[in-house]
């Protein structure tokens, strides 16, 4: 399963599958960056010559990223209806 990383959580005594987004990656390096004050998994995509990037976040910045996101949608519902209604 070279398409795919997983994690395991130790307390749990299990496995989490995450798909990378390409198929036939021949992940054989995987590296960890902290640099920038948050954990990031750094994935080479040797056949296609891209970077793969995951970050590892908090349950506190997921509800974040879903709040922005809720946010984002609403707003675009919002500007879509006016233009709809206000359109010649």
């Amino acid at each position: 399963m070279a398409d795919h990383i997983f994690r395991y959580d130790p307390t749990l005594g299990r496995c989490t599958n995450f798909d990378l987004p390409r198929r036939g990656t021949e992940v054989r390096f995987i590296s960890l960056d902290e640099s920038r004050g948050q954990l990031e998994v750094l994935i080479p995509i040797y056949r296609t010559g891209q970077m793969g990037i995951m970050t590892i976040r908090s349950e506190a910045d997921m509800a974040e990223a879903r709040r922005v996101a809720q946010s984002a949608n609403y707003m675009r519902r919002e500007r879509n209806s006016r233009k709809r209604f206000f359109s010649p």
